[in-house]
């Protein structure tokens, strides 16, 4: 019996110390660990391919410092994109010209299980940095930020931010 209250209490302890996603969204099909609840906002846009709703998921810790998920379903079949990487590479010039970043310090392709991807870090010479990471699954393009001031270093908690991306 004592055996069996020790690993009970054991199991209880081990449990309490994993960590999980601190955000899981079913619907958009990922989870990631933002520091506290997300702000949802559903937008729509008009592009070549026709109208995309985009849905954001933002935790802003001041002016200059904010984290974001968002992903949107592109109105064409996975078999339209034919070259994931040149659909990806299109977004995230889009994404650094809203931003107005000329300055691009890490622009890479990566992959997660399997999943073609971009990471991109990079500044816009007055007081933006970002480090972006987009990922393309059939249709669903998802992007993953950090946005903070140029003054401030990316600490661990933001790096593990941006790597707590999972895909479900």
């Amino acid at each position: 019996m004592k055996n069996l209250c020790f690993i009970l209490g054991l199991s209880l302890v081990l449990f309490s110390c994993q960590k999980n996603p601190s955000y899981t969204n079913e619907d958009g099909g990922f989870s990631i660990d933002f520091p506290s609840a997300p702000t949802i906002t559903i937008d729509s846009f008009n592009t070549q391919l026709g109208k995309v709703v985009k849905y954001s998921f933002m935790v802003e810790s001041s002016l200059s410092n904010a984290q974001m998920v968002v992903y949107s379903d592109y109105p064409v079949s996975a078999q339209y994109i034919k070259d994931p990487y040149k659909f990806i590479d299109g977004a995230k010039e889009g994404a650094l010209r809203s931003l107005g970043i000329d300055d691009v310090i890490v622009d890479k392709r990566i992959e997660l299980d399997g999943v073609p991807g971009i990471e991109v870090i990079g500044q816009n010479g007055q007081e933006l940095l970002i480090h972006y990471k987009l990922f393309l699954k059939a249709n669903r393009l998802y992007q993953i930020g950090l946005l903070k001031g140029l003054e401030m270093e990316e600490t661990p908690e933001e790096l593990e931010f941006i790597k707590s991306f999972v895909l479900l």
